[in-house]
């Protein structure tokens, strides 16, 4: 089942992809490299708390913003892998 979307955010490890901020997901989930996910952020951080966007800028991140990442493999990319690290303790999967 697909549900529609809108979100708030969308990361730059997201790019190939070419997605808007409209999207149709699914609760269905492939946790290997290379998938998006998308995820709603549960608080707000005084530090790690900026996203890299796909046109370049940095955009704060706040409490209920739902954003749009990949997994990534933590031992090719370095910078990407830890702002994937951090973000998996403030945000969970969107799935209602």
């Amino acid at each position: 089942m697909y549900q529609q979307l809108t979100v708030d955010k969308i990361g730059s490890s997201t790019a190939p992809c070419r997605l808007s901020h409209e999207l149709e997901i699914t609760s269905y989930i492939v946790a290997e490299e290379g998938y998006c996910l998308v995820v709603r952020a549960l608080e707000e951080k005084t530090t790690y708390n900026q996203l890299e966007c796909t046109d370049g800028t940095f955009q704060t991140i706040r409490r209920g913003d739902l954003i749009v990442g990949a997994w990534v493999n933590a031992r090719r990319s370095k910078g990407t892998a830890a702002a994937s690290l951090v973000a998996s303790r403030w945000a969970t999967c969107y799935t209602s």
